[in-house]
């Protein structure tokens, strides 16, 4: 490995206090390397976005020296960035566990990705040097397989990061290499970056054999089908519930696109070797119900997805009938709590038989360490620093504390933020003042772009108050207002009996722009729109105690004229078309008249009478009149508009 005299940096573009996003950057001389690069997927109170991750600027610029990414594990919070990234940055390597790389090229596929990207894939013992960088792994157990933690070495130290991580001591497929873990604590860590997920639970988290003990004791007991939804990417646990049902003589059904997804990768990959026999075929009519076991994503209550639709009586091909089995082998994701009991809710009043983690013994357990197994991390490794991450903060303060029970100095326990950078010299490390720009940029669909911030604030700003849009033209050459301001808003304050309100908005708009024409020479319309909008804040803050997205249009024109001239005249008809609705109305009122005469003579009485028709004296006036129309505010709309008909 070259000498270098320059410090070993480093820093998280994403993950630090927060649980997804993960993405460190360890940096030298000549070489980049990058551990995850994952997305952070929106909560329910997001407006219309799949996810973000962070500003990969800094990797763009210094692309050159990237030598690669390693990826831990194949989880979204961890590769779910890869695709994006690789659309910005040049990446020659992703070195992956196999599961991941499979998920990664799906992803590729799907999206379209053509790169000459290299898959490398890794196994424990694989060692890569750079030119100032080395990387090598041990093998970590975890909610899917293949999971790794990852060590890099640099003249002046070395850093291990675990990526997610549990030990259990009596597992079903990966384990835990302590033995690893001894060996590198043996060779002086410097640094150990740590899972903090689970960091406030006490104690030692289940064994996956005691959840699948339990789950099959409820599988045993269903009389009619059997349904269990789960994290689509917990393989490890999805593949001993298959094989239960096998051993319970069932036919497997998949529902939910990551889950047959997930399925069929490990299929491929021959960590799920199941025969096609044991699958049912895709008419499941042929079938009684008490031979099917149904595989479904929604255990987080995700709207349209597999198992919500089935609650909603609108899935095309499951019905959940009475004394249905329902096993949810999952626990909620902070923020869909209440989408789960909506769910949960739905399926009690089709009389199903619903057993959830916990009331109904362990049915999951987590992919992530409780406080017992990070302080045996603590003694397997011996690090003389610590970061947590991969947790909010309060998690990554617990996890502060253990590690200083555990022996590691406080003043070497750091708790950083994103794009804060660290410098390690000969086994010292201390913060910078530098920080990498790493904001989150939101994905809406599959685009990735800086305006996509701008965009869902924009959007955070209208659902929560509303917005008020002003449309004001102006004279070209006069420099004044030349006709009616217009004043549409949606949801900013409510529409009946506003018109004074509105006319009020509509003062302050026009006070506004007839303040910056006197300074003819000296305004711009970007001036103008912002005082509009300063104005309007600045109101609505005062009076409704609200902050409305405010929008603005300025048009210029060539003359004065009623501004709502143009929106009346596309509304009316032609004057062959109106000449065409007064006959119609004259022959339907005539002959009216003439029924009510012919009903008057069949009772006794004539036209002669004194008692004449009440309508006999009027006279018929054209629909489209030339009568001047008033304009009036259209408080359906709280907007003003023309004639009341075309409201």
């Amino acid at each position: 490995m070259a000498s270098t005299l320059n410090p070993t940096r480093f820093f998280g573009l994403g993950g630090m206090q927060e649980i997804g996003k993960s993405t460190l950057v360890i940096e030298d001389d000549n070489d980049i390397v990058i551990i995850d690069a994952g997305i952070k997927f929106a909560n329910i109170f997001a407006t219309g976005i799949k996810g973000m991750v962070p500003n990969y600027e800094y990797l763009k610029t210094n692309e050159h020296k990237i030598r690669g990414i390693f990826v831990t594990h194949g989880h979204e919070d961890h590769i779910g960035g890869i695709v994006y990234l690789v659309q910005q940055v040049k990446i020659p390597t992703i070195y992956a566990p196999r599961i991941a790389a499979e998920y990664l090229r799906a992803k590729f596929a799907e999206q379209k990705i053509h790169t000459n990207i290299e898959f490398v894939e890794i196994q424990k013992d694989n060692v890569f040097q750079f030119n100032t960088l080395t990387v090598d792994f041990w093998t970590a157990q975890h909610s899917i397989p293949d999971a790794f933690g990852v060590r890099v070495k640099s003249a002046h130290g070395s850093i291990m990061c675990t990526g997610d991580f549990r030990f259990d001591y009596t597992p079903i497929g990966n384990y835990t290499d302590f033995d690893r873990l001894k060996e590198i604590g043996n060779e002086r860590l410097t640094l150990l970056f740590s899972d903090s997920t689970n960091a406030m639970r006490p104690a030692h988290s289940p064994s996956e054999r005691d959840i699948l003990a339990d789950i099959e004791m409820h599988m045993r007991a269903a009389t009619k089908k059997i349904i269990v939804t789960a994290f689509a990417s917990n393989l490890t646990r999805i593949k001993a519930i298959m094989e239960l049902g096998i051993k319970l003589n069932k036919k497997i059904v998949m529902f939910g696109r990551s889950m047959v997804n997930g399925i069929n990768i490990g299929r491929k990959i021959g960590y799920i070797q199941i025969p096609d026999e044991y699958f049912a075929q895709k008419d499941l009519k042929q079938y009684d119900s008490n031979e099917l076991l149904i595989l479904t994503t929604g255990s987080q209550g995700e709207q349209l997805a597999a198992l919500d639709r089935m609650s909603n009586r609108k899935h095309p091909k499951v019905s959940i009938e009475s004394k249905d089995l329902v096993i949810f082998s999952s626990s909620p994701i902070p923020g869909n709590k209440i989408k789960i009991e909506h769910l949960i809710n739905r399926l009690y009043k089709l009389n199903a038989i619903i057993k959830e983690n916990g009331p109904d013994g362990y049915l999951h357990t987590s992919g992530h360490a409780y406080k017992q197994e990070h302080e045996k991390i603590f003694r397997f490794t011996r690090p003389k620093y610590f970061f947590p991450y991969h947790g909010e903060y309060r998690m990554c303060l617990a996890h502060k504390q253990t590690a200083i029970e555990c022996g590691v100095d406080p003043k070497n326990v750091y708790i950083p933020q994103n794009g804060q950078v660290f410098q390690m010299i000969n086994g010292e490390i201390s913060p910078t003042k530098t920080f990498i720009p790493c904001e989150p940029i939101y994905i809406d669909g599959e685009i990735i772009s800086k305006e996509n911030t701008r965009i869902i604030n924009e959007r955070e700003t209208m659902r929560e108050n509303g917005f008020v849009y002003a449309l004001v033209p102006i004279h070209k050459e006069k420099n004044i207002i030349a006709g009616r301001i217009r004043i549409i808003s949606r949801g900013a304050y409510v529409v009946k009996n506003s018109g004074d309100f509105i006319n009020e908005i509509r003062r302050l708009v026009h006070s506004s722009v007839l303040f910056l024409l006197k300074n003819k020479e000296n305004y711009s319309v970007p001036q103008i729109k912002q005082l509009i909008k300063n104005r309007l804040q600045t109101f609505f803050h005062k009076e409704r105690r609200r902050k409305p997205a405010i929008l603005s249009s300025i048009v210029f024109v060539d003359e004065t004229y009623d501004f709502l001239k143009e929106y009346k005249n596309s509304e009316q008809p032609s004057k062959s078309v109106q000449n065409k609705e007064v006959q119609s109305q004259s022959k339907v009122k005539n002959k009216k008249f003439h029924n009510k005469n012919q009903a008057i003579k069949e009772n006794g009485r004539d036209s002669n009478t004194k008692e004449k028709p009440k309508f006999s004296k009027h006279k018929f006036r054209p629909k489209f009149s030339k009568k001047p129309i008033k304009t009036k505010v259209n408080e359906d709309k709280g907007e003003t508009s023309g004639p009341q008909r075309h409201s």
